[in-house]
């Protein structure tokens, strides 16, 4: 950034917090017409537009919860105020809080002015900006825009982050085209200019990200799992801010970040059009090099103005991911330059090369049979599951490759690393020549640079697959889980367009605040869930035995003890509900599969399950929010599997068998049997034949008979009804692995 636009987000958050921290950190209204003030003027007079929600009764308000609004929702919830840092446990919208702590207030006010205070407003550096941006984040995310009559879903935060995006590309644009005079330009003519097309909203998706993290064949399957998954997210993030750094723009530029796609607000010139599509260029032509045809970044834009980013005309807002998302579908279809696939056929296998014993790729290995990328994803493997900051240099060294020249390397900070030899981030930030910039994953690092703090889903109880089965209750397995938010795009799109306020909500400040929440629920709060385990199947584990392999955006992948992950998918999904007011839900796909069972097909294999939850109930138009264990044949919605499935029948088979030890294994499998081939009514007469013979001989045993009776009733009742025959096999399923103590079959 230059020194303008630096000086622009020193001004807009003045600007925007005024009201809390007084007048005296603004500008005077004295001011000529070039001043940044009136971009900034005009910067805020976008964002504010149908900020408020509704009127207050007075005094100051709290946040109102974002999920309030979405989808037709009607709720009444508020946030605790509160900072990031200070957070130990996940901050639920309920309708408590509505007046607002006033000792919180007086702690904002104290701490964002010490911030500003410490400001050389006339030697601003980078890193003075993103320090204060931290600041900003940490104390402002549960704080509301508005202050005195009015309430907003819309965090201060998130109203100085999208002023900020806004003022510096309105500057940018305006520095394009020669214009200096800005009072004219964006302040006397503020209606005309908000229909101008200043803006360009660009979004980029990577192509190849499942195959790229799931072909693997390997012993250290799931460390080289997690290796790869967390490279892709430093891979995007690095994109991200090469784009933010060649077109002279902060991370507030970035509306929305995750599952390999972004979203950023740019300014509408040529220059940046020819910017971002010759970084497409060079990273694409780098996978070429890197990973052939394995990866590939496609990018949308599309041109717009501030009424569009606003939705003043229909469906104007919608109609820019339409555009872009057209765009990037063309790209894909079409991939490749003539010069390009030549690249690809060329591509030199002489004699040397062997397949590598990880990713199966044809390269030159080392005497580990491993290709360079896959021996330095190694080295740093288990420094992606512990270290918590990660370095970009251009210095090369022993780590994986980045685009432009990169490459990524792990740092502890000063006590963690001292007398263990492990980089420190002071050192890699003085000492490295290369140094291009920091992040830090879940933590803030304010030092000789600041870092860019990552939100990552990074819980692991292991990392190696024979001990999380080894963990498990009962038989001996892993559990492999993927699942997806269903229907987010379109709540992205238009979530905010309700049948009683039409579009009024409907804006580009509502979108970034929507997803930002989401992006802490799975790139944060699912650490919290996964370390403090609640539904069991059995016993409740607090702690979780699992691996978060990938979470972010609006899916999750991981891996764990098999009852521990059918108990987090439970927890992960009523602590979502309760976190956004039941206005999404989460449809998700389970398998259960011997520890040495291939990662790549498990993978797969998951996937199948996770489409069969989305599209629950089958026959008509789905509703999805399900699950499905096992196989295809068995989708629940997540109200049955606890209820039917879990609650009612396999409760049942514990009762019985805990009470009546007289039967075997060969009992429950003859009983599934007759279960699975129920269509030949032979069958059910076996069935009903079978469950006479398990009454008890003794007839002075009465509660034995009590118990038998019962079971036998319900079990006949249940044959007879394809839902509950389907779930009692589930439950059969389920309590067989739990009773079958130590072993892998």
């Amino acid at each position: 950034m230059d020194s303008i636009q630096k000086k622009i987000i020193l001004s807009a958050i003045r600007r925007c917090a005024a009201p809390l921290i007084g007048d005296e950190y603004i500008y005077s209204e004295n001011k000529s017409g070039d001043s940044i003030e009136y971009i900034i003027d005009a910067a805020e007079k976008i964002t504010s537009q149908n900020l408020a929600v509704k009127k207050s009764p007075g005094g100051k308000r709290s946040l109102r919860s974002v999920f309030n609004l979405l989808n037709d929702n009607e709720g009444h919830s508020y946030y605790h105020a509160a900072a990031l840092n200070d957070a130990t446990e996940i901050n639920y919208p309920d309708e408590s809080p509505s007046v607002l702590d006033e000792s919180y207030t007086e702690r904002v006010r104290s701490e964002l002015k010490e911030a500003l205070d410490l400001v050389c407003e006339d030697n601003l550096e980078d890193n003075d900006i993103r320090s204060l941006l931290c600041t900003v984040e940490n104390l402002l995310t549960y704080y509301p825009a508005v202050f005195t009559g009015e309430e907003t879903d819309i965090s201060l935060y998130d109203k100085i982050k999208l002023t900020c995006s806004i003022a510096n590309c309105m500057y940018s644009y305006f520095e394009n085209h020669g214009i200096t005079d800005y009072r004219s330009a964006a302040y006397d003519e503020f209606e005309s200019f908000c229909a101008e097309d200043v803006f360009l909203l660009y979004s980029m998706d990577t192509s190849g990200v499942q195959s790229f993290i799931y072909t693997i064949h390997s012993s250290q399957a799931l460390k080289t799992l997690r290796s790869r998954s967390f490279y892709l997210e430093i891979l995007m993030e690095h994109i991200i801010d090469e784009v933010l750094e060649r077109v002279g723009l902060s991370r507030c530029s970035l509306i929305y970040s995750g599952g390999a796609h972004c979203y950023i607000l740019l300014p509408n010139t040529d220059a940046v059009s020819e910017t971002i599509s010759n970084i497409e260029s060079e990273v694409n032509s780098w996978f070429i090099e890197s990973f052939g045809s394995g990866l590939y970044i496609a990018g949308g834009q599309a041109a717009c103005s501030a009424n569009a980013l606003n939705n003043k005309t229909k469906d104007s807002y919608s109609q820019l991911f339409v555009t872009m998302s057209r765009e990037i579908s063309r790209k894909k279809l079409r991939r490749y330059s003539k010069s390009d696939l030549l690249r690809l056929n060329m591509k030199d296998d002489s004699d040397g090369t062997r397949e590598c014993r990880i990713c199966s790729t044809v390269s030159t290995v080392n005497d580990d049979n491993l290709c360079p990328f896959c021996s330095s994803l190694i080295a740093i493997s288990s420094d992606i599951m512990n270290a918590p900051y990660f370095c970009i240099t251009k210095t090369k060294i022993n780590g994986p490759q980045l685009p432009f020249g990169c490459y990524l390397k792990a740092c502890y900070d000063v006590n963690e690393a001292d007398g263990f030899g492990k980089e420190t981030i002071e050192n890699a930030i003085t000492n490295d020549s290369g140094y291009v910039r920091c992040y830090s994953k879940n933590c803030m690092y304010v030092g000789a640079d600041t870092a860019v703090m990552l939100y990552v889903g990074s819980y692991h109880s292991d990392d190696q697959m024979e001990k999380l089965a080894e963990a498990s209750d009962g038989i001996n397995k892993i559990a492999v889980m993927r699942s997806d938010v269903d229907n987010l795009g379109h709540a992205f799109v238009s979530g905010f367009n309700r049948k009683k306020d039409g579009t009024k909500y409907l804006n580009i400040l509502r979108t970034s605040a929507l997803s930002r929440q989401l992006s802490i629920f799975f790139k944060s709060n699912i650490n919290y869930i996964l370390a403090n385990g609640s539904y069991a199947l059995n016993k409740a584990n607090q702690k979780r035995n699992a691996l978060i392999v990938y979470s972010g955006g609006d899916d999750v992948f991981l891996i764990g003890a098999w009852n521990d992950v059918i108990g987090l998918s439970v927890d992960i999904t009523d602590a979502f509900r309760r976190f956004t007011q039941d206005t999404l839900t989460v449809s998700a796909g389970i398998g259960i599969y011997a520890d040495t069972y291939p990662i790549a097909l498990s993978a797969k294999e998951t996937e199948v399950l996770e489409s069969a939850s989305k599209s629950y109930p089958s026959g008509c138009s789905p509703t999805k929010n399900a699950v499905t264990l096992f196989d295809r044949s068995g989708t629940y919605s997540w109200t049955e599997f606890k209820e039917s499935v879990a609650e009612e029948k396999l409760s049942a088979l514990k009762v019985f068998f805990s009470s009546l030890d007289d039967y075997g294994k060969n009992f429950l499998y003859n009983l599934l049997f007759y279960l699975r081939n129920s269509s030949d009514q032979i069958n059910i007469a076996r069935y009903a034949y079978l469950l006479s013979r398990m009454e008890p001989k003794n007839k002075k045993d009465i509660e034995k008979r009590r118990i038998y009776r019962e079971f036998s009733e319900k079990l006949y009742r249940w044959i007879l009804n394809d839902k509950d025959r389907k779930e009692l096999i589930t439950a059969i399923y389920l309590y067989a692995y739990l009773t079958r103590v130590g072993s892998k079959e």
